[in-house]
């Protein structure tokens, strides 16, 4: 599908974390085909520059390490290889005011600083923030929308002051593109037309220091088997290897 694209003309790009595609011919993409591809277009950006891309899941809040401080687990998915890690951060589960000041605040509620690594990544999303610091718990599914970077340790836990949203430029993803089509085997070097009627599917198999807060190594892959994958905002709706180029595409130029 990216090959496609950009073999069209079309400029795509991942910007602040968000797949953004903007067509030659100056139209707005139509929301469906947002809806129904963006997922594949997104896995396929990543395959050809040979990055990893992670989409935030779920979250869990908790007591770690051998001090027990307070935190959250964010779960991630790697969306080329769909190993689960996580990042810890800080958090405060107590009740900071009124006659309730230290009690435990309600299950998955939490408070954070303004000074705080979890405020930072939140800042660095461009989203709004809530009114007030003890009501991020009713907003965190807006980080679905976004796809992050960031460095991994072995035990797959993030380095939380590296997750930040993926930044990929139109030019990066063309010369990439022009690069593979130049220096493919010559069995495989054919030039990619909207007429072509199947797609490559193949994708690449599987290919934090410690942060503020202690997690035990795999609470992490624990709590992403318990919860299960069960897809994000932007999958697509359809399964494009199910579509011809033709199918898709149609949907694409519905408004172009």
């Amino acid at each position: 599908m990216l090959s496609i694209l950009l073999e069209r003309g079309d400029e795509v790009s991942i910007d602040n974390g968000k797949l953004v595609i903007q067509p030659k011919s100056g139209k707005a993409v139509p929301d469906e085909f947002m809806v129904q591809h963006a997922h594949a277009i997104t896995l396929d950006a990543l395959t050809l520059l040979g990055i990893t891309g992670y989409q935030y899941m779920s979250y869990s809040t908790g007591v770690y390490g051998e001090h027990k401080s307070a935190g959250i687990s964010l779960q991630f998915i790697d969306l080329r290889s769909g190993e689960n890690p996580y990042a810890c951060f800080n958090v405060d589960l107590k009740r900071k005011r009124g006659g309730d000041k230290g009690k435990a605040l309600p299950k998955g509620q939490f408070s954070v600083g303004r000074r705080s690594q979890f405020y930072k990544l939140w800042l660095s999303t461009g989203l709004p923030v809530p009114d007030s610091l003890t009501r991020f718990y009713q907003c965190m599914g807006k980080l679905k929308d976004f796809i992050f970077t960031a460095d991994i340790t072995g035990d797959q836990k993030i380095k939380a002051k590296t997750l930040k949203p993926l930044n990929i430029t139109s030019e990066q993803l063309l010369s990439a593109h022009n690069f593979h089509i130049n220096n493919a085997q010559p069995s495989h070097n054919y030039h990619i037309t909207p007429a072509h009627k199947e797609m490559a599917a193949a994708k690449e198999s599987p290919s934090l220091e410690p942060d503020q807060t202690a997690c035990v190594s795999n609470y992490g892959n624990k709590v992403i088997r318990m919860y299960g994958y069960k897809g994000n905002d932007i999958a697509p709706l359809i399964d494009p290897l199910q579509q011809s180029t033709d199918e898709w595409l149609s949907d694409y130029n519905s408004v172009q």
